[in-house]
């Protein structure tokens, strides 16, 4: 079974620690990308959250998977992100890319 990983801003992120996500907390939008080598070294990751206020980085670390895993999606993490239901719709299409269905998913 694949795990769930989050990247980005300790004090965004942290939080999810609370819902058995590991976390890897970057100082610096510089960090995401040794960030998502530490991620991959580990492996066995499906889905990795990160904070859409990063999405210049996390889209890079997009295109080098391009359709491996792990699914890679950024949510907004603070109020000033205006995206949410765009984001939730993104969240679906992991879930169900990464676990192979969205029917267990709640609505």
């Amino acid at each position: 079974m694949y795990k769930i990983g989050a990247i980005g801003k300790k004090e965004k992120i942290i939080f999810l620690r609370s819902l058995g996500i590991k976390v890897f907390y970057v100082r610096e939008k510089a960090d995401i990308e040794k960030g998502f080598k530490k991620i991959k070294e580990i492996g066995d990751f499906g889905i990795i959250i990160a904070d859409d206020n990063d999405s210049d980085e996390i889209e890079k670390e997009r295109k080098k998977l391009k359709d491996e895993l792990p699914v890679i999606i950024s949510l907004p993490m603070s109020s000033s992100s205006v995206k949410n239901n765009q984001k939730i719709g993104e969240l679906e299409n992991a879930i169900k890319r990464a676990v192979g269905t969205d029917k267990i998913l709640i609505r």
